[in-house]
């Protein structure tokens, strides 16, 4: 974790009358090192620092497990919202950093729908209250930020509580040392033959005597036989082994299509536990859009003159080369292209002065 940039969400014991799950939504304590880092996120569209206590966050989730489904990423309507946004104290404040609700809301989120022992998927967002009123609005601007989804299973009273630790607004949970986790990647499809997807399956520490977990592949918008070929197995860490990978092959399709998904999901450890336990695989398709071949003129001009530049397939007719029909002199030489005029017969060029 990076110093600085660590946010908590602690999931509450608690149960709502209705026994509908809830989800305790607060700072751990956590200590920034600069005024600066007491409350720094990254755009999650172009990469800008989102700094200051005029950025909110807010909870959204779906019933069961569904990381699309709530994905604001993809779409800000995705999943439910779970009570009002939360705000930081000011970075003045001697408890600078930690979330505050406003007044008269509660940090308590109930997860409508989902009762104790149920599983639901989360994700917080984080945009700037003071420009725009709501997540849709940030969304539509491009400024916002958003952690991976991420599950969560609501804990009968009196069970150990579950911490979600976030680096950069991307969701981890705080594993146990024995815990294993498998990665999400992007694979290019292959496009004369086949190609593979490697997901790499990680202990949280090293252990004293060995640990296993099953894996298996999973459908999603991709799909097994046509799109990636199906395996499974149990990996097994040797004492002091923190890593292993599992390659899938990828199979290449004749049309072009969108990008697709699909997964590696753990289950049934051995002497361990499950933390992130589905990756997700993009599989995508590079595709050449347009192949040009250039043509650059130079020609030198007199300052605050004006020049049209023409071309022709016979010397005798001419046709204007496109956007190079108004040109300012700056008493240099001068250079524009005719954009993929190479793959078009032999031509002659000429500059004017029109003024």
């Amino acid at each position: 974790m990076k110093k600085g940039l660590t946010i908590s969400l602690l999931a509450s014991m608690m149960v709502s009358a209705w026994g509908q799950g809830s989800v305790d939504f607060r700072n751990g304590g956590i200590l920034f090192s600069t005024p600066a880092d007491r409350a720094v996120y990254r755009d999650y569209v172009g990469g800008v620092k989102l700094v200051g206590t005029e950025y909110v966050a807010a909870l959204w989730f779906v019933p069961g497990v569904d990381f699309a489904a709530v994905d604001g990423r993809i779409s800000p309507d995705r999943g439910r919202q779970t009570g009002a946004p939360l705000s930081f104290r000011p970075p003045t404040s001697a408890l600078a950093g930690i979330w505050v609700a406003p007044a008269g809301v509660s940090p308590i989120r109930t997860l409508d729908g989902v009762d104790v022992g149920q599983m639901a998927t989360l994700q917080v967002r984080v945009w700037n209250s003071a420009k725009y009123a709501s997540f849709q609005e940030a969304f539509a601007a491009g400024e916002f930020s958003a952690s991976d989804p991420f599950t969560y299973t609501v804990p009968p009273a009196g069970s150990r509580v579950t911490d979600y630790y976030m680096d950069n607004l991307r969701a981890f949970p705080n594993l146990a040392g024995n815990s294993f986790s498998v990665n999400n990647l992007v694979a290019a499809e292959g496009s004369n033959g086949l190609a593979q997807a490697t997901f790499t399956v990680t202990l949280h520490a090293a252990q004293a005597n060995p640990v296993s977990v099953d894996f298996a592949t999973q459908d999603g918008t991709a799909l097994a036989g046509q799109d990636y070929v199906a395996t499974n197995g149990t990996l097994t860490f040797a004492p002091g082994e923190l890593t292993k990978t599992v390659s899938v092959i990828l199979t290449a399709d004749e049309p072009a299509e969108p990008d697709e998904t699909f997964h590696l999901v753990l289950s049934n450890p051995v002497s361990g536990t499950l933390g992130k336990e589905r990756g997700t695989c993009t599989i995508t398709e590079v595709r050449i859009a347009e192949i040009s071949v250039d043509t650059a003129v130079s020609f030198n001009t007199v300052i605050n003159r004006r020049y049209t530049v023409e071309r022709s397939s016979n010397a005798i007719d001419w046709e204007p080369v496109p956007n190079a029909t108004d040109i300012v002199g700056t008493g240099q030489i001068l250079t524009i292209v005719d954009k993929g005029s190479g793959c078009q017969s032999l031509r002659t060029y000429r500059a004017r002065l029109i003024e």
